[in-house]
């Protein structure tokens, strides 16, 4: 009996070492990773070094001019501010031309700036044909820019463009939509617009938008002007691979030599096409990639 005793006290030790043992290991569990379901438990929180890339400018290859210049630039083309972009073109015509032709000579270049979690500002000019695909902005020409995505070299996808130029006064021509393969090819819009003074007997701004086939319009588009005093008017016409469609809304007058249509706003207000332009192509982008 002693022994059966002695041997059911070395089990109860046995039990209550094991007890103890849980009780201290249920109260590490609770202290490290908190009471399961209780949501005011104190969260585990772990420390992970927070390692910031170092970004460094690299040296573009134009002045520092020119890149400022560039850069102003870029900044009118990512906010579509196409007055200051024009402005920009037309008031530095010179120092554009000596860009392209005695800096950036081997090849268009595409221009784009980063910001990075520092508000640290990189700038980055690239050659467009060293990578496929490029998003940002390319100089064609001492007065012509391109801001988009560009796929082997060309725009593709979203794009806008803008050319300025100073005839009786300073203007520029515009064009945005979808691209591909370096022509509108989708819906966009096309156009002039004065933006400083307007000639007295001239349109403020002239815009067309449609569906574009290879930079031709094709189909129902609609044509808009804005005339000195504000006047907006809008005419719904058709073409076909950019020359007019005579359709039934169409008016011809043989003595006079015209057609007319009726604007939407007026119908007395109307659009004349004369005769010698029936057949000639009226309806596209007069921004091209390749010039």
């Amino acid at each position: 009996m002693k022994r059966e005793k002695q041997m059911c006290n070395g089990k109860n030790d046995k039990i209550k070492i094991s007890a103890v043992l849980a009780v201290v290991a249920a109260v590490f569990f609770i202290f490290v990773f908190g009471f399961g379901g209780n949501e005011d438990a104190p969260p585990v929180t772990v420390a992970i070094k927070n390692t910031l890339t170092e970004v460094i400018q690299e040296e573009l290859p134009v002045s520092k001019t020119e890149e400022e210049l560039l850069s102003n630039l870029y900044g009118t083309m990512v906010n579509g501010e196409y007055a200051d972009t024009a402005r920009l073109l037309n008031e530095n015509e010179e120092m554009f031309t000596d860009l392209l032709s005695e800096t950036l000579t081997e090849d268009k270049y595409c221009y784009w700036e980063k910001t990075y979690e520092n508000g640290i500002v990189i700038r980055y000019l690239k050659p467009l044909s060293s990578v496929e695909v490029m998003e940002g902005m390319v100089l064609t020409r001492y007065n012509t820019v391109f801001y988009g995505t560009f796929y082997d070299g060309k725009p593709e996808g979203e794009c806008h463009a803008i050319q300025a130029m100073v005839l009786d006064e300073p203007r520029y021509t515009f064009a945005e939509g979808t691209w591909k393969n370096g022509k509108m090819n989708g819906e966009g819009r096309t156009g002039y617009h004065y933006y400083k003074n307007v000639p007295a007997k001239g349109f403020v701004m002239t815009e067309k938008a449609g569906l574009y086939v290879d930079n031709l319009l094709d189909g129902v588009f609609v044509y808009r002007t804005e005339s000195v005093l504000g006047e907006q008017l809008s005419w719904e016409i058709e073409a076909e691979k950019g020359i007019t469609v005579l359709a039934e809304k169409w008016s011809h007058f043989p003595l006079r030599k015209e057609y007319m249509i009726g604007a939407k706003e007026d119908s007395a207000r109307a659009y004349v096409l004369s005769e010698e332009k029936v057949g000639a192509l009226l309806w596209n982008n007069l921004i091209t990639w390749d010039e």
